[in-house]
């Protein structure tokens, strides 16, 4: 199936019989006017969710009549934002058509954005799916700009304010089990001197030589330690504790694995002394419980491994929504921190983290 996301910028005749022309079977057109003065060809169907009082701009949707595309129902919950199930060759997508937009709402981009893709998540889990569109936003000295960017501008901005490490996961990856977006890795790699940690799918040697041949400096490993514990070992000792971090996902006290999807029968705290006997020195440990739940972080489970590992290099992972989270686990001594959420969301600014540079 050919999709084609085409901000439309308002909507006139001579641009929809021009991106007709590409043959996609479906079309994600934000910013697109009500579909009502649209004329298409035979053979195609327009959907369009937006405000009459503001008729020149909401969200279009157009397919070919050959697909079965249901719209999902209650739409309209979130604004621009439409869920559709679409049927191509006896198999069932979740596509998320994306367009967000505040107007006189109190809500950011990506607050709508996180809403919608909260909402639809079961969707998410029950079928392939991709969420599309143009999504409004990006990194800005002060959380998330509203606006255009490029992720050249939040590097910058993140080498200006004294940040000297980048955390990357290839969720792709992870879902699929093998490295997926190494060409984004290097496309970051290649415009920023910022030590970056990544992780997501690396399963094989080869993942492991793509990932590092890509500007990785480190990569987070937790599904092959429990998988393939022979193959982290060997890892370990060809590349050593400094460029292989132990990633341990946790969730009431078991290790998950494969991007959270399975859980192992693994427990915490002898799954890390297992490693640490091995060599390892620096952890990733993240609380799937309290991950982009902007509730705090697991302080304390932070501080029970530390009092087993006094000596681990631990970065905790997950629940981090203020400021005073991060104070809180310099105060336990926790030696690093994880977190995207509450910076995404404007919660803790880059200026906020001078005090700790």
């Amino acid at each position: 199936m050919k999709i084609v996301s085409y901000n439309i910028a308002k909507c006139v005749q001579t641009k929809i019989d021009h991106i007709l022309r590409m043959n996609a079977d479906l079309y994600i057109l934000p910013e697109c006017a009500n579909s009502k003065s649209i004329v298409l060809p035979k053979g195609y169907t327009m959907f369009w969710t937006g405000d009459d009082d503001i008729p020149q701009k909401g969200l279009g949707v157009i397919w070919k009549d050959e697909l079965s595309v249901h719209i999902v129902n209650g739409h309209r919950k979130i604004k621009h934002h439409l869920p559709l199930i679409v049927d191509n060759d006896g198999c069932s997508k979740f596509i998320l058509a994306c367009w967000p937009t505040v107007w006189q709402e109190s809500k950011t981009y990506p607050q709508l954005l996180l809403e919608a893709l909260h909402e639809y998540s079961p969707y998410f889990d029950k079928m392939p799916s991709l969420a599309i569109g143009d999504f409004n936003c990006y990194i800005g000295q002060s959380g998330v700009k509203k606006g255009t960017g490029t992720f050249e501008d939040c590097i910058k901005e993140f080498e200006a304010h004294g940040i000297h490490r980048l955390h990357i996961v290839d969720l792709d990856g992870a879902a699929s089990r093998h490295v997926v977006n190494y060409r984004v890795l290097d496309q970051i790699a290649s415009r920023t001197s910022l030590v970056i940690d990544f992780g997501g799918g690396i399963k094989t040697d080869e993942d492991l030589v793509i990932a590092f041949d890509n500007g990785a400096q480190m990569v987070t490993l937790g599904s092959v330690a429990v998988k393939n514990p022979g193959l982290f070992k060997k890892w370990l000792e060809q590349y050593g504790n400094e460029k292989i971090i132990l990633g341990a996902d946790v969730k009431e006290n078991k290790i998950s694995v494969n991007g959270w999807k399975e859980e192992s029968q693994q427990q915490l705290i002898p799954f890390l002394k297992d490693y640490t006997k091995e060599g390892v020195f620096k952890v990733l440990c993240t609380d799937i419980s309290r991950d982009g739940m902007l509730q705090g972080p697991s302080v304390e489970l932070y501080q029970q491994i530390l009092k087993e590992f006094p000596n681990m290099h631990l970065i905790a992972s997950g629940g981090v929504s203020c400021i005073q989270d991060i104070i809180d686990l310099e105060i336990a001594k926790v030696p690093a921190v994880v977190f995207g959420k509450a910076l995404y969301e404007g919660k803790i600014t880059l200026k906020d983290l001078n005090r700790f540079m």
